[in-house]
């Protein structure tokens, strides 16, 4: 049995033993066994690495027995643990063949590992050349190459070591000499980490079986079904807070907190539903991956509509609106889809989720500030800079076409002996006024889709020119 040499302790998920305590550093010491013993060296902790009550500093040559007790910090360790890690069998290995290999916990991955630890797509390893790389695919505990966290694609060679979290795996050494073996594909289902094993391709998977990979792609996404509802419960949340706290005589801010719930119900699908990423986006760029980026796409599609029209039905009861239902509608799915496709080109242009999620507060408070309810357009100190600007952005249109649209029905109503016309304050005027700013709910609509046609291109030209893929 091959034994390992050492053993790194710590807090981060690439550790060899993962102590996830306050008191314990990212990655806080590592014990290494030569001919003559053992050594622990303390990785510079915060709160220091002590054995049997005496700190170490630096690395230490210690007699270690399994009655002896090492501290971390406060937390205590029995030396047992450790020594039991040092005999542990070599990390399993894979057979990666085709010309690429997804691993992750969810059965639509090539390689399944149905482990905690693992995301559901996690890694993805495929060929350049005679090389093979590996990138991580957003996932939650990171993906590390002999202990060095992945931030791009990778370069693996014979005898590295990969952490898919804290999960360590291996390359079986004909996996370099295997990108032209072609087996019969078995779509969907787990494949053991033994070496003899068979992993097919995405691409092998598409050409064997292209009518199954809808439905696996389908059931990989409905086996994890929470944040698909999470994401569905954002409509009703955020109509009723619209409702509850604007507190205003006039249906103009109502309208315009609506319209940018429906473009932030866009940007949470793409950035927070987790349906689609890069790859999945680059895949879907060649004819065989296609079904299941359509796929993808039409659910995120009836997502957004679903979170408008409920997030309407609420509005329009509770807040007394008279706008026709279907023009409305029309501009929410809009304007979510206009976010839909902005949240899709965060998700391709950022390299790690963290920073995509960052991003999103800071479009929602752009959309606010020059979606001109805050401070009508014409009242800002640079009213033509500040109309360059809102011209750009999603929120000012469709606040505009949905004020409009009840305005309209507002404006002119029936007397009650039904003999002249009362004319009502056209509460547009305020924000749009006819004579400036005004462009009609048509032009309104036709500039929510040229955005959303730009955006979308935007996507995919990025998707399919990021290097190294």
């Amino acid at each position: 049995m091959t034994m390992s040499s050492s053993v790194t302790i710590g807090s981060r998920p690439d550790c060899d033993l993962v102590v996830n305590v306050p008191s314990v550093s990212g990655r806080h010491c590592r014990l290494t066994r030569d001919e003559t013993g053992f050594v622990l060296q303390d990785l510079n902790s915060t709160n220091g690495t002590f054995v049997n009550g005496e700190r170490i500093r630096g690395a230490v040559r210690v007699r270690l027995t399994a009655t002896d007790t090492i501290h971390l910090g406060s937390h205590a360790l029995s030396a047992e643990r450790l020594l039991s890690l040092i005999d542990r069998q070599p990390a399993p290995a894979i057979s990666f063949r085709g010309a690429e290999m997804v691993i992750g916990r969810i059965p639509g991955c090539d390689q399944v590992i149905d482990l905690p630890m693992i995301s559901s797509r996690h890694a993805r390893l495929f060929r350049e050349d005679d090389r093979i790389l590996i990138e991580d695919l957003r996932s939650s505990n990171g993906t590390f190459v002999n202990g060095t966290r992945v931030e791009g694609p990778v370069v693996l060679n014979s005898g590295d070591e990969v952490g898919l979290g804290s999960h360590l795996v291996t390359l079986a050494a004909d996996s370099w000499t295997q990108a032209d073996v072609v087996q019969p594909a078995r779509p969907g289902q787990p494949v053991s980490e033994t070496p003899q094993s068979f992993v097919p391709s995405l691409t092998e998977i598409a050409t064997s079986s292209s009518t199954s990979i809808p439905a696996t792609e389908l059931a990989g996404i409905l086996s994890r079904p929470w944040p698909l509802v999470a994401l569905l419960a954002q409509a009703p949340l955020a109509t009723f807070l619209i409702v509850g706290l604007v507190r205003t005589k006039s249906p103009a801010p109502i309208l315009f907190w609506l319209g940018l719930a429906a473009i932030w119900f866009g940007l949470a699908d793409a950035v927070l539903g987790n349906l689609l990423d890069p790859t999945r986006l680059r895949a879907g760029l060649s004819p065989e991956g296609a079904p299941a980026l359509a796929l993808r796409l039409l659910m995120l599609a009836a997502l957004c509509a679903l979170q408008c029209l409920l997030a309407w039905a609420i509005v329009a009861n509770t807040a007394a609106l008279k706008a026709p239902g279907l023009p409305v509608f029309v501009l929410l799915i809009l304007a979510s889809a206009v976010g839909l496709a902005l949240g899709l080109l965060i998700v391709v242009l950022s390299p790690r989720p963290t920073l995509a999620w960052a991003i999103l507060p800071v479009v929602v408070l752009l959309m606010w500030l020059f979606g001109g309810q805050w401070r009508p357009l014409h009242r800002m100190p640079a009213p033509e800079a500040a109309g360059v600007v809102s011209g750009f952005l999603p929120s000012r249109w469709v606040f505009e076409g949905l004020a409009l649209l009840e305005a309209d029905e507002r404006q002119v109503a029936t007397s009650a002996d039904g003999s002249d016309p009362v004319i009502e304050h056209d509460l547009a005027e305020d924000y749009f006024p006819a004579r400036t700013d005004r462009m009609g709910v048509k032009a309104d609509a036709m500039a929510l889709g040229a955005m959303f046609i730009g955006l979308a291109a935007a996507v995919f030209i990025s998707a399919s020119s990021k290097p190294g893929r």
